[in-house]
């Protein structure tokens, strides 16, 4: 029964729901072959592979950009884009003047031009078997890495500490997302997580650049060993005379008086003794150190004159690190200005 019925809403569907059925039809053909690849994940090098060695589904991806764009150039050349705009705007004017609603709210009701571009892009994507949300899918698998480069690349602040979080998210974006896809998306995916840890090789300077800043200094998404390498290499910086059970210095014990004497009941209450650990040198106290504020630019939380007499090792490596851009983007355009 269960058959039956499903084939008898396949029948009365409409033309969306149509390319929904001819995208499932694509997936299920993929999936044996998907399959088989994920099996062979371990040996298949996804980096070296040509336009010609593409996978069929990869490859109709790709055909369907290229259409695309070819599509695109059609539209801007021949105005297209504005006719659509003033008939949506007429069909707006006449129905406010009527006290109608706005009209095509549904997808059963389309205006002739974008019903006419329905059912083109429908009789396509029956043709070629690549529809245009693929196209759609591949434009969010690019979005990732465009965020990324905006966030690296704008502006003169310090960059390097953005490496180890944007590498991070990128991979995990980039695993979600070939979890989550089929077909020639999946390989795509796939290519992009090879190439991220093939072509970027965290350094130590990338670490220690995230162990800088105050908000990343949790040096999520490096390894175990990265982050002893890290913290022992800031021990070694410590100097003797600032190891130990010093205590932090703040603005308020340096610019306030001594504090009028308490009175007698006063002297009788609870004290919330601050209670330190032996042995806790500069790096520790960094490490328990919360900040609730967020810091886009790190030099802006050691520019702060109690952070700077309370982690003085911490704070000349700091200068010393954020120093170095992790991109040459902004130093190029300086120099294509001039």
């Amino acid at each position: 029964m269960t058959t039956i019925t499903t084939r008898t809403f396949t029948q009365a569907s409409s033309e969306v729901n149509e390319e929904d059925i001819d995208d499932k039809n694509d997936i299920d053909t993929e999936e044996s072959s998907d399959d088989d690849n994920d099996d062979d994940d371990d040996v298949v090098d996804y980096t070296s592979t040509t336009i010609a060695n593409l996978p069929p589904p990869a490859k109709a991806i790709l055909d369907m950009i290229k259409d695309c764009k070819s599509l695109v150039k059609y539209v801007k050349k021949a105005n297209l884009n504005r006719e659509l705009q003033l008939e949506r705007e007429k069909q707006n004017i006449n129905n406010s003047i009527n006290g109608e609603d706005p009209p095509y709210t549904t997808n059963n009701s389309r205006s002739p031009p974008e019903a006419a571009a329905a059912e083109d892009q429908l009789q396509y994507g029956r043709k070629t078997n690549c529809f245009p949300r693929s196209v759609s899918n591949f434009s969010c698998l690019l979005l990732e890495w465009k965020n990324v480069l905006k966030e690296v690349q704008v502006g003169n602040s310090p960059s390097l500490h953005c490496v180890l979080p944007c590498i991070t998210y990128l991979r995990e974006q980039m695993i979600n997302g070939e979890k989550k896809e089929r077909g020639g998306m999946k390989f795509f995916y796939k290519r992009a997580i090879q190439l991220l840890d093939n072509m970027f090789k965290l350094e130590d300077d990338h670490i220690r650049a995230s162990f800088l800043h105050p908000n990343y200094k949790q040096l999520r998404g490096a390894t175990k060993t990265q982050i002893k390498s890290c913290h022992a290499y800031c021990r070694g910086l410590v100097l003797p005379d600032t190891t130990g059970d010093d205590p932090v210095i703040s603005d308020k014990d340096v610019c306030e008086p001594p504090s009028k004497k308490s009175k007698f009941m006063l002297q009788l209450m609870d004290k919330n003794e601050i209670v330190k650990e032996p042995g806790m040198n500069e790096i520790d106290r960094y490490n328990a150190l919360t900040v609730e504020e967020e810091y886009t630019n790190p030099l802006t939380f050691w520019q702060q004159q109690h952070i700077q007499l309370a982690y003085p090792t911490l704070y000349r490596l700091a200068k010393r690190t954020f120093a170095v851009p992790c991109s040459s983007a902004a130093v190029e355009r300086q120099f294509s200005a001039a």
